[in-house]
């Protein structure tokens, strides 16, 4: 049983980046056209306060993914000071023999890990450095995309909001009227131009989402019985200062590495499942500062033509564009929170049996 719960762990992160690299490649055409989008709108002759607007919800996603790629950095320090300690320790306190190599993934080399630990030692760093990239690199990708997709919301709102003089007579000159009502299909426009932008993102994410976050909870349910099964080692001293343990050690109490592996891969697999899940968070907000901004605009100083713009614009809220897992999970933290109770719930089944 054991032996299966070591290799489930790994072997669904291994699916992880193959599923993560194979989207990207799979959908490149896709994936491009969001880039292309991202450009076309950065580049787009708009006002200072539209582009304060782009730029705040930017350095948002370029926070989010430096924050991925610190647990990332994190992540591959741990494994590979794990990897590097049998090395460190034979050359400060070197034994009679030469200590076990440490794996920090289960595999099997059919060679001789004594006479071959540099090169076993180097595919598994390079193997496991390569799989944090892809991690990092495809999650950070998303992240970005997805609040381009909020900014462009909110310089909707902000269009809608800021479309209307403040006017005390409805039938001022038609000249001004026919401005207000121009700014208000600008706003639409822009609009309707973000919410494309999402489905766009949803059509390409939606089925990964979801089989990404099944990965997440089984593998997240099998790492919380490894890490509740992780026990302390310790050792008791007699009267004379003597070791009653059957070999000495350099400590009261020994920490395995497989248990310090287990703590970094759950925390490592919450953050990721945060981060995912929260994405769809952010776009719920942004649509619902939209329908604020078009409440919040002087829509009762213009006139009938213009105010049906304003209701068809605000009956287009009523459906706003989501992010969600293949239609079944809508991702916001609500979800997350259901994501770690099933996990936990599963977690206590495996316990028990």
């Amino acid at each position: 049983m054991s032996v299966l719960l070591n290799q489930i762990c790994f072997l669904t992160a291994l699916s992880g980046v193959l599923l993560k690299e194979g989207l990207y490649i799979i959908k490149a055409a896709e994936y491009k056209m969001l880039l292309t989008a991202i450009w076309k709108d950065w580049s787009t002759d708009s006002h200072s306060n539209e582009f304060h607007i782009m730029a705040e919800y930017a350095k948002k996603g370029a926070l989010l993914s430096w924050l991925d790629c610190g647990i990332g950095v994190v992540c591959i320090l741990v494994f590979l000071q794990l990897l590097l300690t049998p090395l460190v320790l034979d050359i400060i306190s070197p034994m009679n023999e030469t200590r076990d190599l440490i794996y920090i993934y289960p595999a099997y080399y059919y060679i001789d890990d004594r006479k071959y630990r540099a090169i076993i030692n180097l595919h598994m760093a390079y193997t496991y450095i390569l799989g944090i990239i892809v991690y990092v690199g495809c999650d950070t990708s998303y992240m970005c995309i997805v609040q381009h997709a909020c900014g462009q919301l909110a310089v909707a709102g902000h269009r809608f909001k800021n479309a209307i003089f403040d006017l005390s007579i409805v039938n001022k000159t038609s000249a001004i009227q026919d401005e207000i009502h121009e700014r208000v299909l600008r706003s639409i426009r822009q609009h309707q131009h973000a919410i494309d932008y999402l489905k766009t993102i949803q059509s390409i994410h939606s089925t990964y989402l979801c089989i990404c976050i099944g990965l997440v909870m089984a593998t997240f349910s099998v790492t919380l019985v490894k890490v509740s099964s992780s026990t302390c080692k310790f050792t008791q001293f007699d009267s004379n200062c003597n070791y009653r343990a059957s070999k000495q050690v350099a400590a009261q109490s020994e920490i395995s590495a497989e248990s310090i592996k287990d703590v970094v891969f759950l925390s490592s697999q919450l953050t990721h499942v945060f981060l995912l899940t929260v994405q769809g968070q952010f776009v719920q907000n942004a649509n619902d500062e939209v329908t604020e901004s078009i409440y919040d605009a002087l829509w009762y100083n213009s006139n009938n033509k213009t105010k049906l713009l304003f209701v068809l614009a605000l009956r287009n809220c009523l459906n706003p564009p989501t992010l969600s897992a293949a239609g079944l999970i809508i991702l916001d933290l609500k979800s997350f929170s259901e994501i770690i109770k099933t996990s936990v719930s599963y977690f206590t089944v495996l316990k028990s049996t």
